[in-house]
């Protein structure tokens, strides 16, 4: 769990995916992620999930974004979807469908406090594995009770196919293989200039 936004907040991240479900809760301010194959805008008061193996990446940010990030271990989601108090087990599966995003609202302050209090170090541990436990419960609450939010843009195929292999390449990855990379899209590096700048805020360069 950390809490992201303020003063030294980290660069845009490399997308990434991983094994455990993934809540971003937004206080302030807005997130824009990638997720596969769409952009999707976090708003304030947004309880996001990013499934196990959906490949993400932050993108954009407000100047004031403060926002929790919890993950939590298969088996906390397992055990609660047996009692029906948290997230339904079949989101940890690979081919689980992407985009559970909604405004929770007044539930956002409650979450807040409650992630503040887990996020003590000095919190022992059994209490920390509880806690987090008691705050998947409470978010699936809060998010099974608010309005859904809108999905997102999906993105240009060209322009996926760009990011994924920008990904994929990254270490070796220089300014001269783009013509290649817009042919390897079919359509011309300039098109595909424009829409990478378009859909992801970011120069193709």
């Amino acid at each position: 769990m950390r809490r992201y936004g303020g003063p030294g907040q980290p660069p845009m991240q490399c997308a990434h995916r991983h094994d455990e479900l993934e809540a971003n809760l937004v206080v302030r301010g807005w997130v824009e992620y990638l997720i596969g194959d769409r952009r999707v805008r976090f708003p304030r008061q947004a309880l996001g999930w990013l499934l196990p193996h959906q490949p993400h990446r932050l993108i954009q940010s407000s100047p004031d974004v403060q926002m929790w990030i919890v993950v939590f271990s298969p088996d906390v989601v397992t055990e609660l979807d047996q009692d029906h108090a948290g997230p339904p087990r079949q989101w940890l599966r690979e081919d689980a469908d992407a985009g559970q995003l909604r405004v929770v609202g007044e539930h956002a302050s409650e979450l807040d406090r409650l992630c503040a209090r887990l996020s003590d170090p000095d919190e022992p541990a059994v209490r920390h594995r509880l806690g987090l436990a008691w705050l998947l419960s409470e978010c699936w609450r809060a998010f099974r009770h608010s309005p859904g939010a809108p999905v997102g843009i999906r993105l240009h195929p060209a322009v996926q196919a760009a990011a994924q292999w920008l990904h994929d390449h990254a270490a070796e990855a220089e300014a001269d293989d783009l013509p290649a990379l817009a042919r390897r899209c079919g359509i011309s590096r300039p098109w595909l200039s424009r829409l990478f700048y378009e859909q992801l805020g970011e120069s193709l360069t």
